[in-house]
């Protein structure tokens, strides 16, 4: 005896595609705690802390990050250029500078992958979270 369905988990019957809830249990248009299309401000604004914000934002904070490690990193050049500057011809402050200018980059580098590293660790456990949450409404 065959079953209608090859899928091990057929298709709801309770309503259109996408409106039916996993158990059943759930009216068609429940509201979902965890969906990620509740507003930044909804999100901002809940003191139970069922809505995440950091998906919403992460973008914005990498690029400020970014922004301020670039800043950081034309300061940190123009203060190389100035030790070499004001050394008087010195080499112990040509050789500074010169470090300082090849150090400079690769400093502002490992910078933005920490950033970055420590962005995509906060939004893993939020999803992480999102998926957990999922799983036991099912």
């Amino acid at each position: 005896m065959s079953t209608p369905y090859s899928d091990p988990y057929p298709p709801s019957h309770g309503g259109p595609a996408g409106q039916s809830s996993p158990t059943g249990t759930e009216p068609a248009g429940a509201p979902n705690p965890f969906s990620k299309e509740s507003g930044f401000f909804s999100a901002l604004t809940d003191l139970r802390f069922t809505k995440f914000v950091t998906p919403k934002v992460v973008s914005v904070v990498y690029v400020l990050m970014a922004v301020a490690i670039a800043i950081g990193l034309l300061m940190w050049t123009i203060i190389a250029f100035a030790t070499m500057a004001t050394g008087d011809g010195e080499a112990s402050a040509i050789l500074i500078g010169l470090v300082m200018l090849v150090a400079g980059p690769i400093v502002a580098l490992l910078y933005l992958v920490l950033a970055r590293v420590s962005l995509e660790g906060m939004v893993a456990v939020i999803r992480i979270a999102e998926d957990v949450a999922a799983i036991r409404r099912r």
